[in-house]
């Protein structure tokens, strides 16, 4: 097929019409390219939210970075974490850009870093400028993009207000074309109050979402029911692209039955409210690296003005009384910056708190050899408008249709189920109803005995501190169904007696909230009977802390540790288990392994020196990067303090080894035709590591030489100001760790100009 010269004209016309427009929209960015981003604007980092966007640079350092306004470089900043290299200007429009993770700056900006550097002798610096003292121009280069403080090669970009409060610049300048609506993947339902638990015996349920294809939102499959006050949270993302990184969603919107019940923006922050960051996105998940779970309820202690309810009840629903029993609609709707939306539209049902129907009557026919139950409706069963329901009978850990009975109703709608006898044990029956699509697990009415026929059954019990409680199940091998307890001991005091939820004859649950009648459990007790003079039949060893709700909250633990997890460290109280000698002796574990906090709290080790030349160091682990981590400690005559920032393993290490020097670019003795060339090597520590610029001296002939380091790659360099003079140099390089040992290379090489 040929095409006519005319419209191929017209097509180029076009093309080329296209290309100057963007290559237009490109000048107003920092890097003149096309725009795909790593990172979006509010995004979960460690206790802080992502305060800009990341812009990718197709892995490579080196792009070139220009000034997106007319104004002055008012602060620069450099150090080996954070923001790298990092550059603020203030526009004459009023506002603050930050350029972040550079790898060089350029001219003037340059030249006044370096002065200030050789004259302190630090490469850490943070300092502000005098507006006129480096005037820069819109479209102006201040430097190339690379990687410091980060894990790989991007430009870091904000804009802030004169106040300094971070922008979304996506929403305030910075327009970007994509045709990408976001997606919603699963959402998750937990229990806001202080004991229930969802059938699954846990206190959040997660479904996944089906993609509608007539609406091109999403769905889901079944009708969740509920009886007790829930929030919702959604796994949600955009994307510039098809296959682009994903990124937040800027905008999500809760509304039942077409009421908004809630609703988050990312459009601005305020530094003073980092630690919200815990509390917005779902924090267990955000520690073991997936970002994208979004919470669509008040928790407290969260300040982040872009999250709000339309109501006293902070988006749980079911906190209020007024909530009509029935069936409820729920839509949310997830916005990226440009007003393109998804939706998540779904049915739920709520009940009544106390059950659709109770056990009225039990009749026995001993001729016919049955037993007859006649089940009554409670006050609310109309409406939920019923439509059937079924008879399960509970076999092993498994619910089935029970087969060996027929269910009839009679005129006030009274169910009633008539089965044979049992020769044994009775079975455990449960009515299940069904309602506008949802499926109701209603009331076990048969086989729950308070009794000690399992006494021979094999019952374990397993303790877990989850975010709102203490979660203990027991698993046993029993064929007959029970009412049991927990009771639950401090140093052979009885603190209290719980009753476990019934979930199968081989599993029951309870799920007890933080107070103070458990400020300290050694041990938990489980027994067949629900009667207090019943033996226990087996019991646990436990080391629960209720923590947050005192002033002190300091824990010993063991002869040599200590935890102190105060009132102001937490947003509300909270369990805590320890776990000694796990995973090695000298260890201790703190659970859960992730918990928010309100502030870093204090682990502290015995210590018979204030010298920290011990080579010793509190030391967390961290099961993502599988490492100890170093923390940051601080030494006194008596012990070894370090803030710490939630659960895991923790242990007082010495570290005896040397920090290594490897691959280093000059060899000794050489001779070199170069006069400016860089002095590279590897640098690296197996413990731990290196506090900041003072852990590096390089010299140069006796001149102390800039130290640029980046812990992620581990590659340290420097080079000269000015050409070498012929003749031969001298180089010593000392690395000293935080440990305090020390590595020291010299050599020496030659310069001849050619």
């Amino acid at each position: 097929m040929r095409i006519r010269p005319t419209i191929l004209i017209v097509l180029l016309s076009v093309v080329l019409q296209t290309l100057t427009a963007n290559a237009t929209k490109f000048r107003d960015w920092p890097v003149w390219r096309l725009i795909d981003l790593s990172s979006g604007f509010g995004e979960y980092r460690l206790n802080r939210f992502h305060a800009g966007i990341d812009i990718r640079t197709a892995g490579k350092e080196g792009v070139k970075v220009y000034s997106v306004v007319d104004g002055y470089v008012w602060r620069i900043r450099t150090s080996y974490e954070g923001y790298g290299k990092g550059l603020y200007v203030k526009g004459n429009d009023g506002y603050i850009y930050v350029f972040g993770h550079l790898r060089d700056f350029s001219g003037k900006i340059d030249d006044t870093l370096k002065q200030l550097q050789l004259a302190t002798k630090r490469y850490y610096q943070d300092f502000e400028l005098p507006p006129g003292a480096i005037e820069v121009k819109a479209q102006q280069r201040l430097g190339y993009s690379g990687q410091t403080g980060a894990k790989a090669p991007h430009l870091h970009f904000e804009k802030r207000t004169p106040d300094n409060r971070p922008l979304n610049p996506l929403k305030h300048g910075f327009v970007l074309w994509e045709d990408y609506r976001p997606l919603i993947s699963k959402v998750s339902f937990t229990l806001t109050d202080n004991y229930s638990l969802f059938p699954n015996g846990a206190r959040t349920l997660t479904m996944d979402t089906e993609y509608h294809t007539e609406t091109e939102n999403f769905i889901l499959a079944t009708v969740p029911y509920f009886n007790r006050p829930f929030g919702i949270l959604v796994d949600c993302f955009d994307r510039l692209r098809p296959g682009g990184m994903e990124l937040n969603v800027y905008k999500l919107e809760l509304f039942i039955d077409d009421s908004l019940r809630y609703q988050v923006t990312f459009d601005t922050l305020n530094f003073e409210h980092q630690r919200s960051v815990n509390l917005e996105y779902d924090l267990p998940k955000a520690a073991k690296k997936y970002k994208r779970s979004r919470r669509l309820f008040h928790q407290p202690g969260n300040e982040y003005p872009g999250s709000r309810s339309s109501d006293a009840n902070g988006g749980v629903f079911g906190r209020s009384e007024d909530e009509k029993i029935g069936l409820h609609r729920c839509r949310i709707v997830a916005y990226d910056c440009y007003r393109s939306t998804r939706e998540l539209n779904f049915d739920f049902v709520w009940g009544p708190a106390d059950g659709l129907y109770r056990l009225d009557s039990t009749a026995t026919d001993t001729l016919a050899d049955t037993m007859s139950f006649y089940l009554a409706p409670a006050g609310h069963w109309p409406d939920l408008a019923i439509d059937s329901v079924s008879v399960f009978e509970n076999i092993g850990d498994t619910w089935e249709v029970s087969r060996a009975g027929d269910i009839s109703y009679l005129a006030d709608g009274t169910v009633r189920f008539r089965t044979a006898r049992p020769e044994s044990g009775p079975p455990v029956l449960r009515l299940f109803a069904y309602s506008g699509g949802a499926v109701i697990p209603d009331l076990v009415f048969s086989g729950l005995q308070d009794n000690q026929e399992n006494t021979d059954a094999s019952a374990a019990i397993n303790c877990e501190v989850i975010s709102d409680g203490l979660l203990v199940t027991v698993n046993t091998e029993a064929r007959l169904g029970a009412s049991p307890r927990l009771e639950l001991y401090y140093e052979d005091s009885l603190l209290g007696i719980e009753y476990p939820q019934f979930f199968n004859v081989n599993r029951y649950v309870a799920f007890i909230s933080p107070r103070q009648q458990y400020a300290r459990i050694d041990r938990i007790g489980f027994a067949w009977s629900n009667d207090p003079g019943e033996a226990v039949v087996t019991s646990i060893p436990a080391d629960i802390y209720l923590v947050g709700a005192g002033v002190n909250g300091k824990i010993q633990v063991g002869d040599n540790f200590s935890v102190s997890i105060a009132r102001e460290h937490l947003y509300r109280p909270r369990y805590v288990q320890l776990m000694l000698d796990d995973p090695e002796p000298g260890h201790f574990r703190l659970l859960p392994e992730v918990f928010v906090c309100a502030g870093d709290f204090e682990v502290a080790a015995v210590s018979s020196t204030s010298d920290p030349s011990t080579n010793s160091g509190i030391c967390w682990y961290d099961d993502q990067d599988t490492q100890w981590v170093w923390l940051d400690n601080v030494y006194s005559p008596s012990e070894i303090t370090a803030a710490a920032g939630g659960g895991g393993a923790y242990a007082l290490l010495i570290d005896t080894v040397s920090p290594t020097i490897e691959k280093l670019s000059i060899t000794n003795g050489l001779t070199y035709y170069n006069p400016m060339f860089s002095i590279d090597f590897l640098l690296s520590d197996s413990l731990s590591g290196f506090e900041d610029d003072r852990n590096i001296l390089i010299e140069l002939d006796g001149q102390w030489m800039i130290p640029e380091y980046n812990p992620n790659t581990r590659v340290c360099k420097t080079r000269p100001l000015k050409p070498l003079a012929d003749g031969r140099h001298d180089l010593r390089v000392v690395v000293t760790d935080r440990a305090g040992n020390t590595t020291e290379q010299r050599l020496h090489f030659f310069v001849k100009r050619q």
